[in-house]
């Protein structure tokens, strides 16, 4: 059966940036709430977007692998990569301003790392879109997913981000459609999951 939508990207710098802007809460994306709330700081939001694009990474690496032990290993790599990090990060002496400037190369400095460290640049990636799930094929793997069970959408300048069940981030290249075309893409992708997608701007776009 055709697709009917298909994109094929590269994993590279842009990549992982849109990951890294698209996983930033926006002011608006959280709403106050009367009672109990649960607040988690910045510094948290960095640890579990690390992890989060660390487990996509090698759980896209680990196809081979049987189910559970693809899981096992794609959060045991993801954790101990996401320790060394930390440690590192932990060690370096910030020498950038504080402002808006500051916060954009701190972003490109994360995505150049989560790229470094997934040892997946360079490699091809292809996304088939179908009437009731898609299917992502990454170096001989192959593995499907259902629309309802995505978690977000975030759109970027150049990047769709699809955020699976909030564990898995999906980027979905605009320019690399080679079946349909991404302005069609979006509505089509808001239809068949019943959720807003949300465009979020570098701050060179601001």
């Amino acid at each position: 059966m055709e697709p009917l939508y298909a994109v094929r990207s590269t994993y590279n710098e842009a990549m992982y940036m849109s990951q890294v802007l698209a996983s930033t809460p926006t002011k608006n994306a959280v709403k106050k709430k009367k009672g109990f709330q649960f607040h988690i700081s910045g510094q948290t939001w960095c640890d579990l977007l690390a992890l989060v694009v660390l487990f996509g990474a090698f759980y896209l690496l680990f196809g081979q692998f049987q189910q559970d032990a693809r899981v096992s290993q794609s959060l045991m790599s993801a954790v101990a990569t996401w320790a060394v990090l930390k440690y590192t990060n932990r060690n370096r002496k910030k020498t950038a301003k504080p402002g808006t400037g500051a916060k954009a190369q701190e972003q490109k400095r994360q995505a150049q790392t989560l790229l470094m460290n997934s040892g997946l640049s360079g490699t091809k990636l292809t996304i088939r879109f179908y009437d009731d799930e898609f299917e992502v094929e990454n170096s001989g793997s192959l593995t499907s997913y259902r629309y309802e069970g995505i978690a977000w959408i975030k759109e970027t300048a150049d990047y769709i981000v699809i955020f699976w069940n909030q564990s898995l981030a999906i980027p979905v290249e605009k320019a690399g459609f080679y079946r349909g075309r991404a302005g069609q893409f979006l509505t089509f992708l808001e239809k068949r999951c019943g959720k807003t997608i949300e465009k979020v701007r570098s701050y060179e776009e601001v």
